[in-house]
């Protein structure tokens, strides 16, 4: 009965989207090795989203990307699972529990209809889900044009395939090569 808010708070929040930022580091324009030109990263990071389906919004210090997003079937019939299943697990507990008798009235196995709300969580999912992406992205290199910066705000998914398709490191990391290659990834 606990986890009942819980199963609502799933729903609830299956149509919000998780932001976040994060810097790409590389060689800037003046550095020995591996150097491009700033003009040349901001061309390969526009050509990139607007080859994902993204028109630029407004173009200043910070680039914003729009685009459309379509809503997932796979999200909405996998939320409309967990709601199934949460809300049979709560019908085993409540058929199970002093509640099962309320009155002279026997409830028994009537509290398994409670699984027949499990599509609404799909449809509320389908109904709401965001119709439109935005993307950020500022380029900035430093003072001695040593390091270029490239820093994204963008879904938690969409930053993971960036980074990977246009192989930048983040900041203060270093990419280690996996034992798997990366078409199982």
């Amino acid at each position: 009965v606990i986890c009942f808010p819980g199963l609502y708070s799933q729903v609830k929040r299956s149509v919000k989207i998780d932001l976040k930022q994060k810097t790409y580091s590389m060689p800037g324009p003046a550095a020995s090795d591996g150097a491009r030109p700033l003009r040349q990263v901001a061309a390969e990071v526009m050509a990139y989203w607007q080859g994902n389906a993204y028109k630029v919004v407004e173009a200043g210090e910070v680039i914003v990307f729009k685009g459309n997003v379509e809503a997932s079937k796979s999200n909405a019939f996998f939320l409309s699972f967990c709601t199934f299943v949460g809300t049979g697990t709560l019908a085993l507990v409540l058929s199970n529990s002093p509640l099962n008798n309320i009155g002279p009235i026997e409830i028994g196995s009537w509290y398994y209809l409670m699984t027949l709300s499990a599509p609404f969580a799909g449809l509320y999912y389908w109904n709401n889900a965001p119709k439109e992406d935005e993307v950020r992205v500022r380029l900035q290199t430093t003072d001695d044009e040593l390091e270029t910066e490239v820093t994204v705000q963008a879904p938690k998914e969409k930053l993971e395939i960036f980074m990977r398709t246009m192989n930048y490191n983040e900041k203060g990391m270093v990419r280690v090569k996996g034992i798997l290659p990366d078409q199982f990834i």
